[in-house]
């Protein structure tokens, strides 16, 4: 249940990818980001999240490398040394 912010790196369209403190990697699955109101661009391979400008139109904010993403660590795993850790309730913070 720990929260970190971390920067968006690789995209797919079953997750987005997280590189934390250089070696850890961490991932928020498509169905989790759906949830929070995510949805996968696939002429851009990138995550976005619709926002409205408050006149009736709205346009996606895509999540492109650096954008700050919080969210909770759900679970953590560890094999032959690697650790990686599974995201949800992820929140753009910048």
């Amino acid at each position: 249940g720990a929260e970190m912010a971390l920067a968006a790196g690789r995209h797919y369209s079953s997750h987005l990818s997280v590189l934390c403190f250089t070696f850890i990697n961490a991932s928020i699955s498509g169905q989790d980001l759906r949830k929070a109101g995510f949805e996968f661009d696939n002429e851009m391979q990138q995550w976005c999240q619709k926002q409205s400008d408050g006149d009736s139109s709205t346009k996606k904010r895509f999540l492109v490398s650096g954008t700050k993403i919080r969210f909770c660590i759900d679970k953590i795993h560890e094999s032959g040394g690697t650790v990686s850790l599974e995201g949800i309730k992820p929140v753009v913070v910048s």
